[in-house]
C-alpha cells in the first residue's frame, strides 16, 4: 500500500469516529432562534436537547409585543357633585342623584337652586370647562391652577322619575373629557319646560304675517297635576294655555321689529300653575337669541381675475406676486372672527370687521388657479357665512 492510499484510509476512519461521537443535527425547525444570545432552549421541548435543564419555560407566544413607552394610558377623569345645605356634596360617585326643595342652597329665590362643584385636578390648566343642562349649555368657564371649580346658581325645575334632567360637565381642550349624571328633582311643586331649550337661537319669524318677530314655543307641565300656563316677554303674553294634555305649543312675540336682528337676546318667562293650590306655581326664566341678521362679505379687491406681474405690488417676481385683499362686510358681531383663507390654508383675519376691511397682503408665487375665501361664524348661533373668489396668475 502506497503512502497516498495510506493518507486516504486515515482520513476515512477519522471522519467516522467524528460522525459516531457528533449525532446528525435535528431539523431546523426543532429549534427556536436563541434570540437572548443565553443558550436557554425555548422551544418548550421536554427532551432537553442542550442538557441545560431549562427546558420547562412556558413561551407561549401571544402575539403581542409589549414596549413600556413610559407613558400613562389611564383616562383622565372629572367627578362632580350637587351642594346641597342639608348633605354637602350629594353624588360625586353616582350616577343618579335625587334632591327634593329641601336641597334648596338658595331658599330666597324661586325655585330650586343649587351649586355644582367639579373636581378639575386632573384637567390641563386654561382648559374650557363647560356644564350643559338637558342639552344646553349654562355657563363655562376656563380653569385655573386650582383643583376646584364651581358653578354657582344653577337652577333646576321639578323633574322627578323618569323624567330627570341630564346634567354633563365637559372640559373641551386638546382631549374631552365628559361627565354625565341623571339629577331627579320633586318639588313638590308644579314642573315647567320650555321649548326650544335655554339659548336657542330662534333665526327666523314664525308668523311673518303677524306684527312684530313671532317665536314658536311648547310648554310642558313636565308630568305634574298643573294644567294652567303662560309665557311672557316684555308687554307681550300669550295664555292662559291648557296643560292638560301635558304640553301646549303657542307663539309669543318677542320682538316689535321682525327684520334686523343680530344676536339680540330676550328672556320669556313661563308660567305653571295649580288652579286648586296657588302656592304650587312655578315660573321659569328662559334665554333665547334672535338672529335672522346673516353676515353679508363681498370682495372689493382684487378685482381682476386674472392677473399677472405687472399687479405685483413690489415689483419684486423674486419673492412672488404680492396682492391686496379688501372685502365690504355687513352684519358680523364685534367679537366674531372674519377669516381670510388662501388655497384652504388661513392667511390672516380681523375681529368686528365692519364696512370695507383691509386684510394683510397675499403672496401667489405658483401659476394658475387660485381661491381666495372669507369666512366667519356666527359665535351667537354658530352659523357659518363663507365667500369665496378665483384669480388666475400668469407668470409669463
Amino acid at each position: 500500500m502506497n503512502l497516498f492510499n495510506i493518507k486516504a484510509l486515515s482520513i476515512l476512519i477519522l471522519v467516522s469516529v467524528l460522525a459516531a461521537a457528533c449525532p446528525s443535527s435535528p431539523p431546523p425547525e426543532a429549534f427556536m432562534a436563541d434570540v437572548d444570545g443565553l443558550g436557554v432552549d425555548l422551544s418548550g421541548d421536554s427532551t432537553d436537547p442542550d442538557g441545560v435543564g431549562l427546558d420547562t419555560l412556558d413561551t407561549t407566544d401571544t402575539g403581542v409585543d409589549t414596549v413600556d413607552t413610559g407613558e400613562d394610558t389611564t383616562p383622565l377623569s372629572m367627578p362632580f357633585c350637587v351642594v346641597s345645605p342639608v348633605t354637602g356634596c350629594t353624588g360625586l360617585d353616582v350616577d343618579t342623584v335625587a334632591l327634593t326643595i329641601v336641597d334648596d342652597l338658595y331658599p330666597d329665590a324661586p325655585g330650586l337652586q343649587v351649586n355644582v362643584e367639579v373636581d378639575v385636578s386632573q384637567i390641563p390648566a386654561y382648559t374650557a370647562v363647560e356644564l350643559w343642562l338637558d342639552g344646553t349649555r349654562l355657563s363655562r368657564q376656563i380653569k385655573s391652577s386650582a383643583p376646584e371649580l364651581t358653578f354657582s346658581r344653577v337652577s333646576l325645575t321639578h323633574a322627578p322619575q323618569p323624567d330627570c334632567h341630564q346634567m354633563t360637565v365637559r372640559a373641551v381642550g386638546a382631549v374631552t373629557v365628559e361627565t354625565v349624571k341623571t339629577v331627579c328633582v320633586d318639588t313638590g311643586l308644579c314642573g315647567a319646560r320650555l321649548q326650544p331649550s335655554n339659548g336657542a337661537c330662534l333665526l327666523q319669524d314664525a308668523d311673518p304675517a303677524a306684527e312684530g318677530f313671532q317665536g314658536q314655543f311648547e310648554l310642558s307641565n313636565r308630568g305634574t297635576i298643573c294644567y294652567a300656563g303662560s309665557l311672557t316677554y316684555g308687554e307681550w303674553t300669550s295664555g292662559p294655555l291648557d296643560l292638560s294634555l301635558g304640553a301646549a305649543t303657542t307663539m309669543l312675540t318677542v320682538a316689535a321689529i321682525a327684520e334686523g336682528h343680530s344676536c339680540t337676546e330676550v328672556m320669556v318667562k313661563a308660567t305653571v300653575e295649580d288652579a286648586t293650590n296657588p302656592e304650587r306655581m312655578v315660573s321659569i326664566e328662559v334665554p333665547y337669541r334672535l338672529s335672522n341678521l346673516r353676515p353679508a362679505m363681498t370682495f372689493t379687491a382684487p378685482l381682476k381675475k386674472v392677473l399677472n406681474l405687472a399687479d405685483d405690488l413690489d415689483n419684486d417676481a423674486a419673492n412672488g406676486v404680492q396682492v391686496a385683499v379688501e372685502a365690504l362686510i355687513e352684519n358680523v358681531g364685534p367679537q366674531d372672527a372674519v377669516i381670510l383663507e388662501l388655497d384652504g390654508q388661513p392667511v390672516t383675519s380681523v375681529m368686528g370687521a365692519s364696512g370695507t376691511t383691509s386684510f394683510d397682503t397675499i403672496t401667489l408665487t405658483t401659476e394658475g388657479l387660485h381661491t381666495l375665501e372669507l369666512t366667519t361664524t356666527d359665535s351667537c348661533c354658530g352659523l357659518e357665512t363663507r365667500v369665496s373668489l378665483q384669480v388666475v396668475l400668469l407668470l409669463a
